[in-house]
């Protein structure tokens, strides 16, 4: 079995950027603000809206609690960020598929064709 990667051209922003249009442009507030209001330091809110840090747990629950921003929205923007960025370094990673996945994906396979079978699975 053969498994391919499936190009979408939908690459994700980071989500900084979202928190730079929901926040920082849609309310008019400043970096600094934004930090006390959160109760971190500026520099984690800066680095986080420009791209150079990831959102935490922690952050993502803050802004929920300051914003209305659902923690359960940005963590997976975070993730989908995260893993179209390591993607993009498929060939860079070095590392080759374990010789027992294509025996199980072979089983796998043969399980099935079973169930394909006319009259399989109606005896109980």
């Amino acid at each position: 079995m053969e498994y391919k990667i499936t190009k979408v051209n939908m690459k994700p922003h980071h989500p900084g950027s979202f928190i730079q249009t929901e926040v920082i442009e849609d309310l008019g507030l400043e970096i600094p603000r934004i930090a006390e209001i959160l109760g971190v330091p500026e520099e984690e809110v800066s680095d986080f809206v420009e791209g150079k840090s990831r959102l935490t747990p922690d952050l993502a629950l803050r802004l929920e609690k300051a914003f209305e921003l659902k923690m359960d929205l940005l963590l997976p923007l975070q993730a989908w960020y995260d893993a179209v960025q390591m993607r993009d370094r498929w060939d860079e990673v070095k590392v080759e598929r374990h010789p027992a996945i294509e025996a199980l994906a072979k089983k796998r396979e043969a399980e099935l064709a079973l169930l394909d079978m006319p009259g399989a699975g109606t005896e109980y």
